[in-house]
């Protein structure tokens, strides 16, 4: 068995949801008030965050 830790994220306000798996990818997910954070690394840039409410929900199109 593989033991993966965590990637190295810097805001001491963030709250640690979990991991979120996508494929053979895997990332963390952190809450900062209502801004969602997902590390795909330890690299300082590599992540994405949003607002909650910032976007409109409804259908995506996927190449499947």
């Amino acid at each position: 068995m593989k033991t993966i830790k965590p990637y190295e994220h810097d805001c001491d306000n963030c709250v640690w949801v979990g991991w979120h798996c996508v494929g053979d990818k895997l990332f963390n997910v952190y809450l900062c008030g209502k801004t969602v954070v997902i590390r795909a690394s330890s690299e300082p840039l590599d992540y994405w965050s949003g607002t909650a409410g910032e976007g409109s929900k409804g259908a995506i199109g996927v190449g499947i």
